[in-house]
């Protein structure tokens, strides 16, 4: 049951990004600047949270499982911990080539996007076939698209092609899980990136 109380934990915090960065009235390409400030204090705010969220969570669940079950359960939390993260910091991505980058939120988007990818090839092995392996591959695969907006806009060859080597990354993940129902891949411990 502890496990399911963190998960509602981490949850509401969900409720909050969705509600504080996602609502109608925040959409950030028609916020005078003043709003702007004010969506990326809650951001900051959010972003707190979920250190804090983290930083609390017992040992069991991050770095010391001892059952399967813990095990597994580690690996859900930690899934669902990164793809709240993705969501809250994928906001202020640049989409265009011509848009402004952010570099703290391009970093910290960029981050959390690569800690989800090196979860994945460990995640099939300890969560089974279910809704919590399913919410992990979409926010895999938004945590790919992050990558290649990030390739998109690096200067440096090197950073580039890297990234893309990342996202590459995820397509074997995503084809060993064919003939199992997975369609992808898994996790172990959940980190603060």
């Amino acid at each position: 049951m502890r496990g399911y109380v963190e998960l509602i934990s981490l949850y509401k915090i969900a409720g909050q990004v969705l509600r504080q960065v996602y609502a109608l009235d925040k959409c950030k390409d028609n916020l005078e600047l003043e709003k702007c400030t004010e969506l990326q204090r809650a951001v900051d705010s959010l972003d707190k949270s979920l250190t804090k969220w983290c930083d609390d969570l017992p040992s069991i669940f991050k770095s010391n499982p001892i059952t399967e079950k813990q095990v597994t359960m580690a690996a859900v939390l930690c899934s669902h911990y990164y793809s709240i993260l993705t969501t809250l910091r994928r906001n202020f991505l640049p989409v265009r080539r011509d848009q402004p980058i952010a570099p703290r939120s391009t970093a910290n988007a960029v981050s959390t996007a690569r800690a989800c990818i090196r979860l994945a090839p460990s995640i099939k092995a300890v969560v089974p076939p279910n809704h919590h392996l399913a919410f992990f591959i979409q926010n895999l695969f938004s945590s790919v698209l992050i990558i290649l907006l990030y390739a998109m806009h690096a200067t440096d060859p090197t950073a580039s092609h890297t990234a893309m080597d990342e996202a590459k990354s995820c397509l074997t993940c995503w084809r060993s899980g064919r003939g199992t129902g997975l369609g992808h891949g898994s996790a172990r411990s959940c980190s603060r990136t």
